[in-house]
């Protein structure tokens, strides 16, 4: 029979008892693994902080981790795994190309996850419902800034370093249709993602060109040796 409807509803054993487990997908071991760190430092310390004052209503944070070594197959592999652990949630993903796949199967499966960058906008639709990004806007977003930034300079040429994956690419498309019509003369060289890669023909050709500003997002690898 019907419980009276005056009695609260009694959740399954176990779901108010025990941990709560956090899953965390990132790369640990490739080429986003210089951001993947400090994805795995930042949610161990903030489980920390959690469970040092109380944890969730007495229940303490537990993370589990998984590796997408940048690797979108490998990616959704982990992610599911994580899934049939239990995790109520998924955090860390960096690479837009984890991050879409992922996501895809995130709004499948009804997970909540949370692409750390991910930029691309592939990962992140309107018909999106558990799936968030934080930390950083989609890659067309940052095309309209960039060339604000070089009319308000007064700049005539501007290039760009894009890495050769779907961030970059996304970037790439959105600098090339923002910058079209602007009165501004731009090029765009896409530099492979590899750590080992030689940087400096890429900003050579900037130099060449006579580019007032360089712009270099989204290419971890990349980015100190090209600064």
């Amino acid at each position: 029979t019907d419980a009276p409807a005056t009695e609260p509803a009694t959740e399954p054993a176990g779901e108010q008892s025990g941990t709560i487990k956090i899953g965390m997908l990132t790369d640990l071991t490739s080429t986003f693994t210089p951001w993947g760190v400090n994805v795995r430092d930042g949610m161990a310390l903030a489980a920390q902080e959690i469970n040092d004052a109380g944890g969730v209503d007495g229940r303490m944070i537990e993370i589990v981790t998984q590796d997408d070594e940048n690797d979108g197959d490998i990616g959704v592999d982990r992610f599911e795994r994580l899934v049939e652990e239990g995790v109520v949630a998924v955090g860390g993903i960096l690479s837009s190309g984890v991050g879409a796949p992922v996501a895809a199967v995130a709004e499948q499966m009804q997970m909540p996850t949370f692409l750390v960058k991910s930029g691309t906008e592939a990962a992140l639709t309107r018909d999106s419902r558990y799936t968030f990004r934080t930390c950083l806007p989609a890659a067309p977003m940052t095309a309209g800034p960039v060339l604000q930034y070089a009319q308000e300079q007064g700049f005539t040429k501007v290039g760009a370093i894009v890495a050769d994956y779907p961030w970059g690419q996304s970037f790439k498309t959105a600098m090339e249709n923002t910058f079209e019509g602007s009165g501004i003369e731009f090029t765009i060289e896409v530099a492979p993602v590899p750590p080992n890669t030689d940087f400096t023909p890429f900003v050579r050709s900037m130099a060449d060109f006579g580019s007032e500003l360089l712009v270099a997002t989204g290419h971890p690898p990349g980015n100190a040796a090209i600064v």
